[in-house]
């Protein structure tokens, strides 16, 4: 059992919503869920562990078109990641980001990721950079470079990205 300042990884387990969730208990400072998912290693930081994160794309071939507001959720325990569209080649998710939240650093060594915020105001962290970013910012997130975003505004912040190639590996930096 870890102690109180460790880091505990859970694994998730399917349920019958196609959601993944852990469950924790005890004086520990950080939770992580780590999870594979169509060859996605993905480590989310969770202060609270919670079910938000859909492993179902919305979009596909038998739903082509929606509208971004279908996928918009924000919960104030943890940031809210869900997947678009997933093809072979690429995935397209959209994060939703209550005031104070972030999605916190990690990398991806081999795949490239490019945010476009939406709404919102915060910072984006790529490397040793931090960029003020506002609705119709671009910032590209090159492979393997520690990147995090930040709501640092007033209202929640929405960015929409993309990962390719695939598979994307997420990796926790501390």
């Amino acid at each position: 059992m870890a102690q109180r300042g460790h880091t505990v990884v859970l694994p998730l387990h399917r349920t019958a919503g196609g959601f993944d969730h852990a469950s924790a208990h005890g004086g520990l400072d950080r939770f992580y869920l780590a999870h594979t998912v169509s060859d996605c290693v993905e480590v989310i930081d969770l202060p609270e562990v919670a079910t938000m994160n859909p492993t179902t794309p919305i979009g596909g071939p038998t739903k082509p078109h929606f509208n971004l507001s279908e996928a918009l959720e924000f919960r104030t325990n943890a940031f809210v990641r869900k997947r678009l569209f997933q093809t072979e080649s690429l995935h397209f998710n959209v994060y939703c980001i209550v005031p104070g939240q972030e999605n916190p650093l990690h990398r991806h060594p081999l795949s490239d990721e490019i945010l476009y915020f939406v709404s919102g105001a915060g910072e984006c962290v790529v490397g040793d950079d931090v960029y003020p970013v506002e609705p119709g910012d671009f910032v590209l997130a090159p492979k393997d470079a520690p990147h995090a975003v930040r709501n640092t505004g007033e209202e929640n912040l929405v960015c929409i990205l993309v990962q390719s190639p695939l598979p994307c590996e997420h990796v926790a930096v501390r």
